[in-house]
């Protein structure tokens, strides 16, 4: 790609008013996978936009222990899908259907649910919706995907990709062609396309897109997470082609937290919404 695409290894002076919080973009090493953190501690944030850039966070955490964020807008809820590391497992699920558990925002309060699915794994990862298919991430055995082993890309039951380090599918519709972004460890964001899926773009320095049309479906807007001032934290780039892209840029926190990945978002009369979670790593000895 050229000077607009992932590719580029320059920042962008035309940020303005965000320059300070401006992710460097580098030919360097690709992000390592993230340090270990305790999953039952993270937290679920929630922010509140008037432009879409400049985000105020609302409450209190929504919840803990819930990551892996896929999020799908119908006419009157907002299905959060993800991972909840809290939840005890009972031993007679391994018998059953697998499940996405997903929170539930109906326009005044959050719940929670646990969908039973057909899919062709024994336990999901990554779960995003689009339309009534749930994309995920399969592996053999457990454990993070980006630790190594072969992942599958999956749709419903059926195979999409397979490889190494494979995780965070996002797909979307933009004009008319079907585009799929996963993370791909080594590689960062990369974007598919094609019949069988072909690598059409990647961002070394991002990690875990989720894509979303915006501007009534004239733009394709992706939010990753980039390392801003050596916090992870959300950047958004977007393009009117699926070809070319603005370079990366940093989203507005206030406050900041020390950590804000699997950013998603949804719009509605009262402005526009992020969700993301707030890492909890682990203390270092003797602190």
């Amino acid at each position: 790609m050229g000077e607009e695409g992932g590719a580029s290894c320059r920042a962008d002076a035309s940020w303005g008013v965000l320059s300070l919080l401006q992710i460097w973009v580098s030919c360097g090493p690709a992000p390592s996978p993230p340090q270990a953190n305790s999953l039952s501690q993270s937290q679920v944030l929630l922010f509140h936009s008037a432009d879409g850039l400049r985000f105020e966070q609302q409450e209190a955490a929504i919840a803990q222990g819930f990551d892996s964020l896929g999020l799908v807008q119908d006419s009157d809820r907002v299905l959060v899908s993800g991972l909840d590391h809290r939840r005890q497992i009972p031993w007679y699920e391994r018998y059953q259907s697998p499940a996405v558990d997903q929170l539930i925002w109906d326009g005044q309060s959050w719940s929670r649910e646990r969908v039973a699915v057909a899919v062709d794994a024994p336990a999901l990862i990554d779960p995003q919706w689009q339309g009534q298919a749930l994309w995920y991430v399969a592996r053999e055995g457990i454990g993070d995907p980006a630790l190594g082993g072969v992942n599958r890309v999956m749709k419903g039951a059926e195979l999409q990709l397979e490889g190494a380090g494979l995780a965070d599918p996002s797909p979307v519709l933009f004009q008319g062609r079907e585009l799929l972004f996963t993370t791909r460890w080594g590689d960062g964001v990369v974007l598919w396309e094609g019949s069988p899926w072909t690598q059409q773009a990647a961002w070394r320095q991002l990690t875990v897109p989720f894509a979303r049309l915006e501007a009534s479906g004239e733009v394709l807007a992706v939010y990753a997470v980039g390392v801003v001032q050596g916090r992870r934290l959300p950047v958004r780039m977007e393009s009117v082609d699926g070809v070319n892209f603005t370079q990366p840029e940093a989203l507005s926190l206030g406050p900041t937290p020390s950590s804000c990945t699997s950013p998603v978002l949804w719009s509605d009369a009262q402005g526009h919404w992020l969700l993301c979670v707030n890492e909890v790593t682990p203390a270092a000895p003797g602190r």
